[in-house]
């Protein structure tokens, strides 16, 4: 067999692209190993590392994210739809804004622009605009 063709018996993985060299896993058990250590003490829980086919390294992953809960109104909470936003980086809380409205359809207008505009701050701060 070629360098570039891995098998165990059962399978037969085929590296296009040359033979692997230094550091390369030989096999998915090992890989995925690898990437189990290398998350272990990941400090935000997203980027992550992962392998797919052909042991192609990944290192992907949510930076921004945005969470919500809002609250349809009930006879126990009131009669608003109320709730929060929150933009975290890296898992952590950056802003937290409230919402408290009339209507489902004042709540998702409001909840759009308030992300609209956040993504356009980010947007500016980073390409600089």
């Amino acid at each position: 067999m070629d360098n570039n063709v891995l098998s165990n018996g059962k399978t037969t993985l085929i590296i296009s692209g040359g033979n692997a060299l230094k550091d390369c896993p030989t096999d998915y058990d090992e890989a995925n190993k690898w990437a189990e250590n290398a998350n272990e003490n990941s400090e935000y829980g997203e980027p992550l590392w992962s392998w797919d086919c052909g042991f192609k390294l990944a290192y992907d992953g949510g930076l921004i994210n945005v969470e919500s809960r809002l609250y349809p109104p009930k006879t126990h909470q009131g009669d608003t739809w109320d709730g929060s936003v929150t933009i975290s980086i890296g898992g952590n809380e950056i802003k937290r804004k409230p919402f408290d409205c009339e209507s489902l359809e004042d709540l998702k207008n409001q909840v759009e622009a308030y992300i609209k505009e956040t993504k356009g701050k980010i947007e500016s701060m980073i390409y600089g605009i």
